[in-house]
């Protein structure tokens, strides 16, 4: 148990010494760890930054721009992780850092920040934040202070409230200067307006609301005149005043009222629509200067408030030509907006005014296809053909952008000069070709245009294409040595001479050359069919080639030196046999043995030869299918045997003359000593 204890405290100080150190890695292995946020409001979040191993060599700046966190990988070891403690969504709201929750373990809070992890025991680490909105009270004319959820407060105030419930309450009158306020309304930034003096804001957004007061000391006589851009009176425009008197301006377009003196809102009518003709009149200013149709004033005595308004018409846009649903960018007098195919933009424009309208002058579909501005139409009867468009608007009107669809026409060739290739308009033709169809490479290598592929096949050299798609038309070419065909016999020792061959190439190509030098033929394997010669048809040892280089090749034929012996059983020559040799596809050749009983025949076709041999009444007929150059043929008797048996013959005849001779004399000396 002891030596458990001392073993437990090792560890804890080994860790602690980790902990101390921003940095501290067990080995090279990395491992994913995933960092996240979780907030109610992940949608207003455009980026939170963090940083790994801040001040170490390992530091890294990251960002989450969604609430799918981010992923990264870390080497095993002590890291520490910091992220930004308060972050903007606006001027008036912001997130702030609560605690981090660490590989999803609901009981474990974490609110240091930055905050320490060991890889790889930590997966994942989740960061949660607080929104909290802006609160900013004032009171007017005068500021005065109230209470903010029973405690009270100077205004102007500003503070942050997380989503709650806040109570404010302004004093129903009091004196400044010598002058009594009583409290009017309350009134925020959304013109939401609340009567009693005492209110409860839910704060799940900024709010900037402001206590009115007014004084009782004066009666004012309000009046309110609508007129156009040409002073022309305008009727029936609403009239809004503290969002309690509702009024309407008569045919002069005036509209008057008595109220108490006092700071009071004034809102007019933003805009009059005419739906059948796409015109409108729209607020312009009021006569002292202020530019919102929400006027606020300190009334302290009659006064003519002047609405000034102008007319606006509606601008339509439109492209044509397009296929596709594609959206592209358009300027406006220096404003971008969205044009998509599929649909029009429309806007309202001031009369008179100068418009500044922009279009791109080319739309990529992709690569292969895009749209070209071709005109520009109006409705009133304009075309233009050149930007920028420069128009003065005058009435409603439609603007139509008309563009064309090209293709693009892709010639490509390793090898001469293309041409034809580019942007063509829709259903136009191309005129697509190649300078040359032989390039050469050096003197000994050259590349022959074979033909077209991709989108097109076909072996001529220059055509006109229909263009109804995107083309992509590539040149094919074959490779050619400059070589020389040399035709040995069979041993090598001499070279023969053929008349022609036939020769067979990949593409099965069928060529027949009778000149043999200075040959441009294709790379690779060629095969030859027959070759040609005086004796007749040519068999080879091999009956292809590889032509990978320039210069000589040599080519082994079946042809050499042929000789023929002839013996008879008892191993004599036979001379002065007759010797038929029939090559294949060819006429006979007729020799004659000499004393030795041999023939020699020079560059013969050593191949499916026919030999006849003929020799005192003896016929002897041998077919070679092989390349044999030495034949042995075998007679029974030849003519210098038979004369040696003739000779022996007749010797034996002598002697057996001789002894009769001697035996008859014998007898008769015999018979003489009787």
């Amino acid at each position: 148990m002891k030596t458990l204890y001392i073993t437990v405290a090792i560890l804890v100080l080994l860790l602690l010494a980790c902990y101390n150190s921003s940095v501290c890695f067990g080995s090279t292995d990395e491992w994913e760890f995933n960092i996240k946020i979780e907030y109610t409001f992940r949608d207003l979040v455009t980026g939170i930054q963090v940083v790994i191993d801040a001040g170490t060599e390992y530091e890294q700046h990251l960002m989450i721009k969604n609430n799918e966190g981010i992923t990264v990988n870390l080497k095993t070891g002590i890291h520490s992780v910091y992220i930004e403690n308060v972050f903007y969504i606006s001027n008036n709201s912001r997130c702030e850092f609560q605690y981090w929750l660490l590989n999803g373990c609901g009981r474990t809070w974490h609110k240091d920040n930055p905050i320490i992890i060991v890889i790889p025991r930590d997966k994942e680490l989740k960061a949660y934040f607080t929104l909290k909105h802006k609160l900013k009270i004032e009171t007017t004319p005068v500021s005065q202070s109230l209470l903010i959820d029973g405690e009270t407060s100077n205004t102007p105030f500003e503070t942050w409230l997380t989503e709650r419930y806040v109570v404010l309450s302004a004093p129903e009158n009091f004196k400044y200067n010598g002058i009594t306020y009583t409290f009017k309304s309350w009134i925020d930034n959304y013109n939401q307006t609340y009567l009693t003096n005492t209110v409860k804001i839910y704060m799940n957004k900024p709010v900037h609301i402001t206590a009115t007061y007014y004084t009782t000391n004066t009666t004012c006589n309000l009046r309110i005149i609508a007129i156009d851009e040409f002073g022309g009176s305008l009727k029936n425009i609403n009239v809004s005043i503290d969002d309690i008197y509702k009024l309407k301006t008569n045919s002069h377009g005036v509209c008057e009222i008595l109220i108490i003196g006092g700071m009071h809102n004034i809102a007019i009518q933003e805009i009059i629509e005419f739906t059948s003709n796409d015109t409108r009149i729209q607020f312009y200013m009021w006569n002292n200067k202020c530019l919102n149709s929400t006027c606020t004033l300190n009334l302290t005595g009659n006064i003519t408030l002047i609405a000034m308004y102008k007319y606006y018409y509606k601008l339509r846009v439109k492209a044509f030509g397009f296929r596709e649903n594609i959206e592209f960018s358009i300027f406006i007098n220096n404003e971008k907006l969205k044009l998509n195919s599929k649909e029009e933009i429309a806007s309202w424009i001031c009369k008179d005014h100068m418009l500044n309208i922009s279009f791109p002058d080319i739309i990529y579909l992709n690569d292969e296809v895009r749209y070209v501005l071709k005109e520009i139409t109006t409705s009133s009867g304009y075309r233009y053909e050149s930007q920028p468009l420069l128009y003065t608007l005058t009435i409603p009107t439609s603007i139509h952008v008309h563009y064309q669809t090209q293709y693009l026409v892709q010639v490509i060739s390793n090898y001469s000069k293309p041409y034809g290739y580019g942007w063509y308009d829709e259903g136009k033709t191309a005129h697509i070709g190649l300078n040359s169809d032989i390039h050469y490479y050096n003197q000994s290598v050259r590349y022959v245009f074979e033909r077209w592929s991709g989108d097109l096949s076909t072996s001529d050299l220059s055509l006109v294409i229909n263009v109804d798609k995107p083309k992509r038309i590539i040149a094919l070419w074959n490779r050619q040595y400059c070589v020389s065909l040399i035709f040995k016999n069979l041993h090598g020792t001499s070279i023969i001479n053929p008349e022609f061959i036939t020769i067979i190439f990949q593409n099965n190509t069928r060529v027949s050359i009778s000149n043999f030098n200075n040959l441009w033929l294709n790379s690779g394997l060629i095969n030859f069919e027959c070759i040609v010669w005086a004796g007749g048809n040519v068999h080879l040892n091999r009956t292809s080639i590889e032509v990978n280089k320039t210069g000589i090749i040599e080519i082994p034929c079946i042809v050499g030196d042929l000789i023929i012996k002839v013996v008879d059983v008892f191993g004599n020559p036979a001379d002065n046999t007759e010797i038929i040799v029939t090559p294949p596809n060819s006429s006979k050749l007729i020799f004659y043995t000499d004393d030795n009983g041999y023939v020699y025949v020079h560059n013969i076709h050593l191949s499916n030869l026919n030999i006849n041999a003929r020799h005192l009444l003896q016929n002897i007929n041998l077919n070679i299918k092989y390349g044999l150059d030495v034949v042995n043929i075998v007679i029974l008797l030849s003519r210098g045997t038979m004369i040696e048996i003739i000779k022996i013959f007749l010797a034996f005849i002598f002697i057996l003359i001789i002894l009769a001779v001697f035996r008859k004399a014998f007898r008769s000396v015999n018979n003489k000593l009787e």
